[in-house]
């Protein structure tokens, strides 16, 4: 009996040390897996944190957005409003002025509009609006339909300098803004007096337009070197076409152009002011034209462009 009893006692000791080490490593495991699942929630606040901040920069960018949005259409308002008055301003210079039924000056130009006429006393005068036309003069430029002194001549008169005059000319593709204060030859030359018998002569928008990007030039004249009318002394090329220069002035060959001499791109981004190619003393050729008879010249010139094209591409050119 007391072996049977001393071996129950092992056995339940046995048992009891071994659940005894069950519940610890059970409290082991416990404590790991509280350790994990608090681990996952820290990281679960954290990525909420992250989420929310996300979702507040990203409300900050849609509200960015919507106030360049606001501003973009304020900007193209105003864009077009320079533009209107730029048209207005220039058709100002080239067409007679309006009068009212009494007979009375009312400052807008022939067959203006009465909208038209407001957006000009709007504008409080060319000086007023002639920053704006500047600052967008490649946008304004070419909606307006006019080169890129428009915007210069306009700046000049904002300072108080009197501007150059315009004709607009437009026909088939091909359009300009003539100077009133040159002269104009066949060859499509401009001349422009500078001083007492000294011009300066340059090629007119035309001629430049039918050269394409100016490429080179020459003259085959030293200065000082007596011309004749219509003596040709030099050439240009460019990208489409070569031109010979004739002399627009009979006298006295005074030498090459400022501008033209560094940067030959000059004969098409400002034809009429620092892109003259020579200046000369003397008179000019006879057959000159004023900018009207220019005008009429420039008509038969483009339609003869326009005729070589469609039988360049057999009557299917785009429009």
């Amino acid at each position: 009996m007391i072996a049977a009893g001393a071996v129950v006692g092992r056995v339940r000791r046995k048992l009891q040390i071994t659940v005894g080490k069950l519940w610890v490593e059970g409290v082991k495991q416990g404590a790991v897996m509280e350790e994990r699942v608090g681990v996952a929630a820290l990281r679960v606040a954290r990525d909420f944190a992250v989420i929310e901040r996300e979702v507040g920069e990203t409300a900050d960018f849609q509200a960015g957005d919507g106030e360049r949005a606001n501003q973009s259409a304020k900007d193209e308002a105003v864009t077009g409003a320079n533009v209107a008055q730029f048209r207005i301003a220039v058709e100002r210079e080239s067409q007679p002025v309006g009068q009212t039924a009494g007979g009375e000056d009312n400052g807008a130009p022939a067959g203006a509009t009465a909208d038209d006429t407001d957006a000009v006393g709007q504008a409080g005068g060319h000086a007023k609006f002639a920053a704006n036309v500047a600052g967008t003069a490649e946008y304004d430029n070419r909606r307006a339909g006019f080169p890129h002194m428009q915007a210069e001549q306009w700046q000049a008169r904002d300072n108080n300098m009197k501007p150059m005059s315009v004709v607009p000319y437009s026909r088939w593709r091909f359009e300009t803004a003539l100077p009133v204060d040159c002269l104009y030859t066949a060859s499509h030359c401009w001349l422009r007096e500078d001083g007492s018998g000294v011009w300066r002569v340059g090629l007119t928008g035309f001629a430049a337009w039918l050269l394409g990007d100016g490429v080179e030039y020459e003259f085959k004249v030293a200065p000082g070197t007596p011309v004749a009318a219509g003596q040709e002394i030099g050439w240009v090329e460019g990208l489409k076409a070569v031109q010979t220069i004739d002399a627009a002035v009979q006298g006295v060959f005074l030498g090459e152009g400022d501008t033209v001499r560094t940067d030959i791109t000059v004969l098409q981004r400002d034809s009429y002011q620092d892109g003259w190619l020579y200046r000369a003393r003397g008179t000019p050729v006879p057959g000159t034209l004023d900018v009207r008879g220019y005008a009429a010249l420039l008509d038969a010139a483009v339609d003869a462009v326009k005729l070589t094209r469609e039988a360049e591409c057999g009557g299917e050119c785009e429009s």
